[in-house]
């Protein structure tokens, strides 16, 4: 079936495209160039790249051999950005993108008018709004919705399956765009500096509450909704702790060999090498250990890797993957007493940049998904499923996996100017498995496209029973 599939991307990818007759002067050698750029790039610097051929089956290299030669034959540069386009949606990897330049900006308004506003802080903090909306359960005969405060942003509520109280708690995506009044309170307050901490600071406190709610309203159980969370941050890192009583262990992170990982792990070596010189005791001992780990990482991903023999179905002589650390950071796991007040706490564990607390929920979970749920939603339900500690029930995700670290590795292509995006790191669960392939649940629900909330709320009471069951209590 994937290999079916697979096939028939390819040929909507060779399908024509028509010309745009507002385009002239049509350049198909600098076009032609710009595909060979990202051939390159593709080889060099794509997480995915093995996943991409073995687990997609996407044969990049008749891919790219076909748009050689149909570049060759277009006439506008409206038909070659299509194509491009085509490409990263014939891959289905949520980080593979094409970024194109804007049109020319409008000539300046007439002298006398008022000068532009200044842009708000919080324009840049979240430069969009994410529609919060319901928990998935929410059309569901009995259920009771929680008004609290923190409802705005994490809404939740009750319902009762089989005897049992489920508390629901949605996360619409792992980031300030589900609070952006937050970050605009903050501002007419006065505050400037630190806005991303004061935001999330107050949503790790309303998430909090919102579990403190629900176990005082009765929840025996407790089902987290990520249906149609895109992801996010490594906020996701912070909460998922939250949800749970078992100390968890952050996903395997593997890296694209090459400057961009190198500069970043040169980074951390200056890093840890500062906080040795005042470091004592058992704390001396982790940095010390910590360094040793980066140096010798650092030196693995300074070995370059032509991967282009995967592109001719041959086995190339070296990986373009190699191992970074974990999902959470430099410690994949880690008690958060014994880092609190440590000035280097969240830069060897990503969640202590937040004030969680772990275990706030430590009851029977679930955890709803389905096939929008991305990126760092992924991210947050694969450190729960590896671990034994909920239920995941839904469809299979988006398999977005991970993304850029560090802004990533752009490619800017010579003649076009388009950008081409590719994800720099590789989220590898406990079996093996690129996180990009997509969450499996352990209890399917079967949604439908057409579906509206009622149907897909009583989709998922048909199978919360068995889901249930498997979650104890």
């Amino acid at each position: 079936m994937r290999r079916a599939a697979a096939l028939a991307c390819f040929a909507v990818l060779l399908a024509p495209v028509p010309a745009s007759p507002q385009e002239t002067a049509y350049d198909a050698g600098g076009w032609r160039a710009d595909a060979a750029q990202v051939r390159e790039a593709f080889t060099s610097r794509y997480a995915n790249l093995e996943w991409a051929q073995t687990v997609r089956e996407a044969e990049l290299g008749r891919v790219f051999d076909a748009a050689d030669k149909r570049l060759a034959g277009f006439t506008s540069d409206a038909q070659a950005r299509d194509l491009f386009d085509g490409l990263a949606k014939y891959l289905a990897d949520g980080h593979v993108r094409f970024d194109w330049p804007a049109p020319p900006a409008p000539a300046p308004a007439a002298s006398g008018t008022s000068p532009a506003k200044p842009a708000s802080p919080c324009a840049s903090l979240s430069p969009r709004r994410v529609r919060v909306g319901e928990t998935v359960a929410a059309s569901l005969p009995g259920y009771q919705p929680l008004t609290t405060t923190g409802s705005a942003v994490f809404p939740a509520g009750l319902l009762t399956i089989d005897g049992r109280r489920v508390g629901v708690i949605r996360i619409a995506e792992f980031g300030p765009g589900i609070a952006p009044q937050y970050c605009e309170e903050a501002v007419a307050a006065g505050i400037t500096e630190g806005l991303y901490d004061v935001v999330h600071g107050r949503m790790t406190g309303d998430f909090a509450d919102q579990l403190r709610a629900l176990k005082a309203a009765g929840a025996d159980a407790l089902m987290v909704d990520l249906t149609g969370n895109g992801g996010g941050s490594d906020w996701a890192e912070a909460l998922v702790r939250m949800v749970s009583g078992k100390r968890l262990v952050s996903t395997r992170l593997d890296v694209v060999r090459g400057a961009h990982w190198t500069a970043t792990f040169d980074r951390d070596i200056a890093r840890l090498e500062t906080e040795l010189k005042t470091a004592k005791g058992p704390d001396r001992v982790l940095l010390k250990d910590l360094l040793d780990q980066v140096k010798a990482r650092r030196a693995e991903t300074a070995a370059a890797c032509d991967a282009s023999p995967m592109l001719r179905g041959e086995t190339p002589a070296c990986t373009i993957l190699t191992r970074g650390f974990y999902s959470g950071g430099l410690l994949a796991s880690a008690d958060r007493a014994a880092l609190e007040g440590k000035p280097w706490a969240g830069f060897v564990f990503n969640a202590m940049y937040y004030p969680y607390e772990e275990g706030v929920w430590s009851g029977p979970l679930l955890v709803a998904v389905d096939n929008r749920t991305a990126s760092a939603a992924e991210q947050f339900t694969a450190v729960l499923q590896d671990n034994a500690a909920a239920v995941v029930v839904g469809d299979p995700t988006a398999g977005a996996g991970c993304g850029y670290t560090w802004g990533g590795t752009p490619v800017t292509l010579n003649h076009s100017r388009g950008v081409l995006r590719l994800p720099d790191c590789a989220r590898i669960r406990a079996n093996g498995e690129n996180e990009v392939v997509g969450i499996s649940p352990d209890v399917l629900t079967g949604f439908h496209v057409g579906d509206g909330p009622k149907a897909r709320a009583q989709r998922l009471a048909a199978v919360l029973p068995a889901a249930l069951a498997r979650a104890g209590r």
